[in-house]
């Protein structure tokens, strides 16, 4: 691409006696630039058009300076694959008012940069900001798209207003240590990593987003609430780690991946109304967490709510298979309606030492898997009209269990019912229950 640069009128050299100092555009071919003091402001005016990393292999400063370009058409080098700074460390702050897109790596690594003044913009490139260590505000009100890691590594940048934002990148905010602000009311995808270890964020207003990445937010430990009411799929831990987060709303939610709350230990409610899926150790470790009603979620891949300590109510109406550890440790669990369940898999249950069922039934199940139901002290009577095989140790250590009913079992594997210590009553095919029966119930 050949731009038209050569009708650069003059560069202002603004001092605190506004002195004025111009140089011709071959002047500043040959090198010949005028001496200015550190802290200086530098006016580039024209009626042409550049490209910022052609016009930036003109310009050599060697103090620190302020950089103003004014009626100067600024457009986007697409065929410069370079992935080098277009500015260096002497950079104070870059303003115009005619900039629409900034560049792949235009001002990665300008380690003085504090202050950008950029109305036009609607495209920040790939790193352009990225490692700009002082940087401290970014309001953009035009731009639209934010490209992978524009502004990772900006450890001091506290504000992030972007209007008209639709698109952010993965990494784009990353490692952004005291961003404590941010506004994006018209994002619709926030990708990977955007804002991950953004460690101050506190204040998130994305009224539109539709799509959380991967790790989007994971480890934003100041972030207390989430509002997100037109999200309908958060992806792998795109929350995990957030260990101030009280509440969630996310009321259109369909799919929870993979650990998306995954150890948000102050979790205590979220509305789930429209999930159909919650992923593998999706609220694991949330500790604060009391109650679940997930009426239209059709699947609960495992441990997705283990270690859930003070979960006391669970509603999963539709839900037809308990996969493993799904509720393991949660030791506050009450009651849960398991109506619909057909299969429960290997230490489902365990630990839930609260835990009772309604009508004291599993009416339809088939299969309880190994140690589904250990040390599950309140249960004490079962009913398993349909059951037809119980793994190994499956209510081993119910200490408080007194009678079960088995009418068509056809497995019981070892240590079913060892140290169930109240034991006292069984309804099975193997009436008089005979010695192998005996040695799988009682230790």
């Amino acid at each position: 691409m050949v731009f038209d640069i050569i009708t650069i009128s003059n560069i202002h050299i603004q001092r605190r006696k506004d002195l004025d100092i111009k140089i011709s555009f071959k002047d500043l071919q040959c090198g010949e630039f005028p001496s200015y003091q550190s802290g200086d402001t530098i006016t580039i005016t024209g009626d042409g058009s550049t490209s910022l990393r052609e016009l930036a292999k003109l310009l050599k400063f060697d103090k620190p300076y302020h950089l103003v370009i004014e009626n100067l058409r600024i457009e986007n080098n697409v065929d410069d694959s370079s992935e080098e700074s277009l500015f260096d460390s002497n950079l104070l702050s870059f303003t115009s008012l005619d900039v629409e897109n900034i560049e792949g790596f235009a001002f990665k690594n300008c380690s003085e940069l504090e202050k950008i003044d950029l109305p036009s913009v609607k495209n920040v490139g790939l790193c352009a900001f990225s490692n700009c260590k002082k940087l401290r505000r970014v309001y953009l009100p035009s731009v639209q798209h934010v490209d992978v890691s524009a502004f990772e590594n900006c450890e001091n940048l506290s504000e992030v207003i972007m209007p008209k934002a639709v698109e952010i990148e993965g990494d784009s905010f990353k490692n952004c240590f005291n961003l404590k602000k941010v506004e994006l009311v018209n994002a619709i995808n926030i990708y990977d990593e955007a804002f991950r270890n953004c460690f101050n964020l506190s204040e998130l207003k994305m009224p539109l987003v539709r799509i959380i990445g991967e790790l989007a937010f994971e480890k934003c430990i100041s972030l207390e609430v989430v509002d997100l009411p037109e999200a309908v799929y958060i992806r792998r831990g795109a929350f995990s780690n957030c260990f101030r987060l009280k509440r969630v709303s996310m009321p259109n939610v369909l799919d929870l991946k993979e650990s998306s709350f995954n150890v948000c230990t102050r979790l205590e409610s979220i509305e789930l109304n429209n999930v159909r899926h919650i992923g593998y150790s999706a609220f694991s470790n949330c500790e604060n967490l009391q109650q679940i009603d997930a009426p239209l979620v059709e699947e609960i891949e495992g441990n997705a709510f283990s270690g859930c300590s003070k979960l006391e109510t669970i509603s999963i109406p539709k839900i037809t298979k308990i996969e493993a550890q799904t509720f393991e440790y949660c030791v506050s669990l009450k009651e849960i309606d398991l109506s619909n369940v057909r299969v429960i898999r290997e230490r489902a249950f365990m630990d839930c030492k609260s835990l009772r069922l309604k009508n004291f039934e599993i009416p339809v199940v088939e299969e309880i898997g190994e140690e589904a139901f250990v040390r599950c002290n309140s249960l004490v009577k079962v009913n398993l009209p349909q059951a037809k095989t119980i793994g190994q140790a499956a209510f081993q250590w119910c200490i408080n269990l007194e009678s079960v009913e088995m009418p068509v079992i056809e497995n019981l594997y070892d240590k079913v019912f060892w140290f169930c210590e109240s034991f006292s009553d069984m309804i099975a095919p193997y009436q008089p229950a005979h010695e192998l029966v005996k040695m799988k119930m009682l230790k």
